[in-house]
């Protein structure tokens, strides 16, 4: 981390405040900032990441992606999403009959993958966040540094010893 930054302690309290995918009006209201996020199973820790690798402390220039677009995008389930695809590896795909993938094929029967696993994270998947913002005296500034610093934190088990069960790295 840039020395010019200050290492700000993770924000456990935001982490530990889940909110349902399901809650589309949630969804909307996320901060187009960078910072980190938790996916959760109940209490079980899914995934982490972060959003906003290149936002620019010092003139809070947007970076590459930020919370709001990260979570949505988890909760549409495409199948080149990380957490989707996790899902139908673990999850999703165990409890598919085989009678319901011969139905994905069938477009008639209008039912796909994504749909399953957008019903499983809106019935069991909830996510948490938290903004990484430098609080000052200047005007609000926001740092993708820092964002990547709390999400080492988090997939090294920074969340009260919870690891998750996913991130590999």
């Amino acid at each position: 981390m840039p020395q010019h930054i200050a290492k700000l302690p993770l924000p456990k309290k935001q982490l530990k405040n889940k909110k349902s995918f399901s809650d589309t009006a949630k969804l909307l209201k996320i901060p187009e900032r960078p910072g980190v996020y938790a996916i959760w199973q109940n209490e079980d820790l899914l995934y982490v990441g972060m959003a906003g690798r290149g936002w620019d402390y010092q003139t809070s220039k947007r970076g590459n992606g930020n919370l709001k677009s990260r979570l949505q995008n988890h909760a549409k389930a495409r199948r080149n999403n990380i957490l989707a695809y996790y899902l139908i590896e673990n999850y999703v795909g165990k409890k598919i009959s085989k009678k319901q993938w011969e139905e994905f094929k069938d477009p008639s029967k209008n039912k796909t993958l994504q749909s399953e696993v957008q019903k499983y994270i809106n019935t069991y998947i909830s996510y948490s966040y938290a903004v990484s913002e430098i609080k000052g005296k200047n005007p609000r500034r926001y740092s993708g540094v820092i964002a990547a610093d709390w999400e080492k934190q988090l997939i090294a088990g920074a969340m009260d010893g919870i690891q998750p069960e996913f991130n590999i790295k």
